[in-house]
């Protein structure tokens, strides 16, 4: 059986300290069919994250450079490159763990009903060590409406979903991260 393509979204902006990271965490997945698209609103050709991508530039590795309207426009670019049957979306200062690609292809591949799955991730510290895990819960559409237990970076999201609901809110600029202000 062919192994979809799975197209990560890593949305970018002066993060020249950990964006490398962020793709060695990518190419050392065991998942081999992936495209990576980085959308850099900062990027400046003198810049370290020029260097960095350009050292990672592979068949599928696909990168913009310009300015955008913050994250979720950024997002929403690399939702209208993406190629893939699944998405995920990889902040440039969050990194997935071995083999986490491959286990969420296998859970939907099992579930072919299910638009989205998603498992456990950990804080971590600009050093990317361990603080702590993040407070992952099993899905209760109740519950998502009190909090926040869904790990952004740990979600990956069949690309009909997205079809079918559209883009990201691009009036939103305090959800992306886990950010959440009280109301």
């Amino acid at each position: 059986m062919d192994q979809p393509l799975v197209s990560i979204i890593t949305p970018s902006y002066q993060q020249d300290q950990f964006i490398q990271e962020t793709i060695e965490s990518l190419l050392s997945q065991d998942y081999p069919n992936l495209e990576h698209i980085v959308i850099d609103g900062g990027l400046q050709t003198h810049n370290r994250n020029f260097a960095v991508i350009q050292n990672h530039l592979v068949e599928r590795f696909r990168w913009v450079a310009e300015k955008d309207r913050r994250q979720a426009h950024a997002i929403n670019k690399g939702l209208a490159m993406a190629k893939g049957e699944i998405i995920g979306w990889l902040n440039s200062d969050d990194t997935y763990l071995p083999h986490a690609v491959k286990k969420a292809v296998s859970v939907l591949d099992q579930n072919p009903q299910w638009g989205m799955v998603y498992g456990k991730a950990n804080y971590t510290d600009d050093q990317n060590h361990v603080i702590g895990p993040y407070p992952v819960e099993p899905f209760q559409l109740e519950r998502l409406y009190e909090t926040c237990f869904i790990c952004q970076p740990a979600a990956f999201i069949r690309k009909e979903a997205f079809d079918k609901v559209g883009e990201i809110d691009e009036s939103f600029h305090f959800c992306k991260d886990c950010k959440f202000e009280n109301a």
